[in-house]
């Protein structure tokens, strides 16, 4: 009898955390996920594990990123407490430990920055991308996505070939179908294949380009200025630089300025 077992990342709810966001430049709230490690059978955990850290998302920007798991004091549960209360009750040191960020976060939002800081920010914000791309290429939803498909695909591949190379008599017409079953598994195989070329590219887009867009917004750049700084950055070897658009960044950027 085969009997599947082992141990397993397993995520809980934790609750809501109070901490500084690098695109927000400000104290905001996140939905923190308990992440631990627990024993399986068949895939199914009944304990939660043990801890080995939370996973925190920005309510504000989307921003995730990992948190050690002695990080915060505790958890809230209140889905409508605002930051204030959630800094007392879960990270009452953050302001001080923040301090500079949060005051440079204060200068843009009310407009007291130079033309020259402006550009030195833009620039920083783009490069802190790209240290957020390695863990975002190489989330398990990426991996996990490519194996699936390419898993069926290579399934469904092999099945129909083994039907052509060894044709029933009573199939009949049966060959035309192993045919096309083999044609969608190659097609699957080489979807996934392309999904997995292209990740860097697509997790740029999808995940950080949103950022992007949240982190330059406050700052204000024109379509010169991005143009400007994608290029020198891409010129520096910034993969994130290399993919944005800064035509489309400009105007996702004006988006909602000045209503």
């Amino acid at each position: 009898m085969f009997v599947y077992w082992g141990t397993r990342r397993v995520r809980r709810r934790a609750g809501r955390v109070a901490d500084c966001c690098p695109i927000c430049r400000d104290l905001t709230a996140w939905r923190a996920t308990r992440i631990g490690v627990a024993g399986h059978l068949y895939g199914v955990s009944i304990t939660k594990g043990a801890l080995v850290g939370y996973e925190l998302q920005c309510e504000s920007c989307g921003l995730s990123r990992d948190a050690e798991p002695d990080a915060f004091s505790g958890f809230v549960r209140d889905r409508d407490a605002d930051v204030a209360s959630l800094v007392a009750a879960t990270h009452p040191g953050v302001e001080r430990a923040n301090a500079a960020l949060l005051a440079e976060g204060r200068r843009i939002r009310e407009g007291r920055i130079t033309r020259q800081e402006r550009a030195a920010l833009v620039l920083r914000s783009i490069r802190h991308l790209d240290n957020l791309l390695p863990a975002e290429v190489s989330r398990p939803a990426g991996r996990r996505r490519f194996r699936i498909l390419f898993g069926i695909g290579l399934a469904v591949a092999v099945v129909s070939s083994l039907g052509l190379l060894n044709p029933s008599p009573e199939a009949g017409g049966s060959r035309s179908a192993f045919l096309v079953a083999w044609f969608v598994g190659l097609c699957l195989m080489a979807w996934a294949v392309f999904l997995w070329i292209t990740r860097t590219r697509h997790c740029v887009r999808r995940r950080l380009q949103p950022l992007a867009v949240h982190s330059l917004k406050p700052l204000g750049p024109d379509r010169m200025e991005l143009a400007s700084a994608l290029a020198q950055l891409a010129a520096e070897g910034s993969i994130v630089a290399r993919h944005l658009d800064p035509a489309e960044m400009s105007d996702r950027i004006q988006e909602g300025v000045g209503k």
